[in-house]
C-alpha cells in the first residue's frame, strides 16, 4: 500500500495479534522480527501488524524503538531474511519524529502524513543525485 494512494485514511485497522490470523506456508512470520537502519544497527523490532479489516491488506507495522511504537508502512520496510529482521531506511533518530502509535490510536492519518512527507522528500533527494551524477 502506498499511503500517498490511501484515500481512505480513516479505515478500519486492527492489530494482527487480536485476531485468528495464520501465517502462509512459507512466509516469514514478523511479528517480533528485529528492525535494523541502512548500516545493519538493529534499533528496535515488530510490535505488531496493523490489518485493514475491509480488505484484508496488512498496511503497516507497529515498530517499537527507544520506549515508544509508531506504525511504519510495510513497502518502506525491507525484509532480509538471510538475517531474520526488517531493514528501514532511516536512522531511529529520524522515525523518533514519527506520530506515536499506541493502544489508543485509532486515526492512520498522522502516519499517513508523516510518510506521505518522508517519501517526497527521499524523491526529492534521488531526484537531485540523479542530476548530480547525470544519470
Amino acid at each position: 500500500m502506498d499511503p500517498r494512494e490511501n484515500e481512505e485514511a480513516n479505515s478500519e485497522l486492527v492489530r494482527l495479534s487480536e485476531t485468528d490470523y495464520e501465517t502462509e506456508p512459507g512466509q516469514p512470520d514478523l511479528m517480533g522480527w528485529p528492525v535494523a537502519d541502512s548500516a545493519g544497527d538493529v534499533f528496535g523490532k515488530v510490535d505488531d501488524l496493523l490489518v485493514d479489516v475491509d480488505t484484508g491488506e496488512v498496511p503497516f507495522a507497529s515498530v517499537c524503538f527507544m520506549d515508544r511504537c509508531t506504525a511504519v508502512p510495510l513497502e518502506v520496510l525491507y525484509l532480509d531474511s538471510a538475517n531474520k529482521r526488517l531493514v528501514l531506511p532511516l536512522e531511529k533518530e529520524e522515525l523518533s519524529q514519527a506520530p506515536e502509535f499506541t493502544e489508543l490510536s485509532e486515526d492512520v492519518s498522522p502516519y499517513i502524513e508523516f510518510w506521505e512527507k518522508l517519501m517526497e522528500q527521499w524523491e526529492k533527494e534521488a531526484a537531485e543525485e540523479e542530476e548530480h551524477t547525470g544519470s
